[in-house]
């Protein structure tokens, strides 16, 4: 849950500013003020509640909550003080509840299974960070978010090791294939069980990105070096801009899902990373 405290010290800045338009205006000014503010909070909850779990959201709603316990809301406020404490507490309740009750439950990285090989790394983070930021620059779109699917991790992990006994990136699937060729990548996904639904003409069921990073790690926890390198990664795909092919990917609207592959070449000290996307999955 990114930010939370971030958003909970906004939070509390809000409310106390407001709380003191109230006690000097003590009309119904106020009221509209606190309209705003609780708006301006909903939404940005709603933002962060997109891609957590159940049991995130009912954590990082238990912090909102709690953050409505303030100083200024003590017995010797002004009675026109607290009484607008209170309704703006029980609206953002309502509220945020409301909106979190039509949210599916989300299946976090963690709960599935992992593919991944390289020592030392909490992979539950790393997919965390990469699927976060992937769906923080989707929601600026409008775009749903995406799911991270088990499945997709396993064919891209599968891609990357073949990347790093090649010696090189590369999307063909055979020398004959051209730089990247949408029928013989089909072809290598259904051959490992993996068949995309919602193809159309003019309209791709999967895309694959390849990116890498100069990786080095030799402590007991390599987590954060892994997270930073395959940032690094994003951030090229994600600047590309609309006419970049792997910005596209990212921001493909019809996609749903994606899965994240890695692995490390011992000779060029890189570590390779593949992000397969698609539409939904058939059986999956």
């Amino acid at each position: 849950m990114e930010n939370v405290s971030t958003l909970t010290k906004n939070c509390t800045k809000k409310i106390g500013f407001l709380l003191l338009v109230a006690s000097l205006l003590l009309t119904n000014i106020s009221a509209l003020a606190y309209s705003d503010a609780t708006n301006q909070l909903i939404a940005s909850a709603e933002q962060k509640m997109k891609t957590m779990t159940v049991q995130e959201q009912s954590t990082y709603l238990q912090t909102l909550k709690n953050t409505l316990t303030l100083p200024t809301l003590q017995s010797n406020a002004p009675a026109e003080v607290q009484q607008i404490a209170q309704e703006l507490d029980q609206r953002i309740k309502e509220r945020v509840v409301e909106a979190t009750a039509g949210l599916p439950p989300t299946q976090t990285p963690a709960a599935q299974q992992s593919y991944q090989t390289l020592p030392n790394v909490d992979f539950e983070k790393v997919r965390t960070a990469r699927l976060g930021r992937h769906n923080d620059l989707r929601a600026k779109k409008n775009l749903k978010p995406y799911r991270y699917q088990s499945e997709l991790e396993r064919t891209a992990k599968k891609r990357a090791d073949y990347l790093v006994s090649l010696g090189r990136r590369t999307h063909q699937r055979s020398a004959k294939d051209g730089y990247y060729s949408y029928p013989a990548i089909k072809v290598r996904f259904s051959d490992q069980g993996v068949k995309f639904t919602g193809e159309t003409a003019g309209k791709s069921s999967f895309s694959e990105s390849i990116g890498y990073r100069t990786y080095r790690c030799s402590s007991q926890d390599c987590t954060q070096e892994l997270i930073d390198a395959t940032k690094k990664i994003f951030d090229a795909f994600a600047a590309e801009g609309e006419g970049g092919p792997h910005y596209r990917a990212l921001m493909m609207p019809h996609f749903t899902q994606m899965g994240l592959g890695f692995e490390f070449d011992p000779v060029k000290k890189y570590v390779y990373t593949v992000i397969h996307y698609g539409t939904e999955i058939e059986g999956a």
